[in-house]
């Protein structure tokens, strides 16, 4: 039985191209959905600093009529 070593680097070739075809795309979209959530990151920051501040408003009411 011999082996048909063309068809068999082809198949190889191939298969490995694939691979690192695949790899590549998921790279590129594992960084374009890593781009998204930090800039809506930097909104909810924002928003969380005003929840802070409101927080804190409210507390410092609280306690000055509690006492």
């Amino acid at each position: 039985m011999e082996v048909p070593w063309g068809q068999a680097l082809q198949v190889g070739g191939v298969g490995f191209g694939m691979v690192f075809a695949l790899l590549i795309i998921l790279v590129i979209v594992k960084g374009l959905t890593g781009l998204a959530p930090s800039q809506v990151g930097i909104d909810k920051d924002e928003t969380d600093d005003k929840k802070r501040r409101l927080e804190v408003g409210t507390r410092n009411c609280r306690s000055s009529h509690d006492g």
